[in-house]
């Protein structure tokens, strides 16, 4: 028998609800019964399923029609429409992997996934993707304000070609540094077998 100490539970204490650890594995993990069909799962489950499919067809319209918002080259003479238009890629491909990551995490649950590497995979790269793209956006979402903030004070001085040219290495700036300061995340990550639940 394991005790448990504060903040960490269920039958080998792996897991926690101590800081911002709480995922979408780790909240509905445990609300997922096997062998019984969705219809009759948990509220819980039911509500994020729906949430799920709502985000599943409504994301990706808002991220495609942004996308061709920005996609203009008229639209693209400043670095602000060029923040937002890789933001709004940026948002599109999160929606789409975040779909993904919960379709893989029910077929695992309910056992129609069962090969570890195919786990181990998807718990280490989906995750971090998952993990990269929030502080992508924020940066860039702190980049428009900058650059607009530079437009402001400068005014007519404000060298626009300049600023198109930044902007592009700024934005594979943004992208290398979130990669490398979250690059200890898919090194420590690991599968945890319960073996009371018979789950991974």
């Amino acid at each position: 028998m394991y005790i448990c100490d504060d903040c960490y539970y269920r039958g080998k204490c792996q897991l926690t609800t101590k800081g911002f650890s709480l995922r979408l594995d780790i909240i509905l993990i445990y609300q997922i019964h096997r062998g019984i069909s969705i219809v009759c799962q948990s509220t819980a489950f039911k509500m994020s399923i729906s949430l799920i499919i709502l985000m599943f067809f409504i994301g990706p319209i808002n991220g495609t029609l942004f996308t061709m918002t920005f996609q203009s080259k008229k639209l693209r003479d400043v670095g602000c429409e060029l923040y937002l238009f890789a933001l709004s890629i940026f948002s599109l491909i999160s929606t789409i992997i975040f779909t993904l990551k919960f379709c893989l995490f029910i077929l695992s649950q309910i056992s129609w996934i069962t090969n570890r590497n195919v786990l181990l995979i998807n718990c280490i790269s989906v995750d971090f993707i998952l993990k990269l793209f929030p502080p992508i956006g924020d940066w860039l979402g702190a980049c428009v304000a900058i650059e607009r903030l530079c437009v402001v004070t400068k005014g007519v001085g404000f060298n626009i070609q300049k600023s198109q040219q930044a902007v592009r290495w700024i934005i594979v700036g943004i992208v290398l540094f979130t990669i490398s300061s979250l690059v200890y995340d898919p090194i420590h990550r690991q599968l945890i077998d319960d073996r009371g639940e018979g789950r991974i």
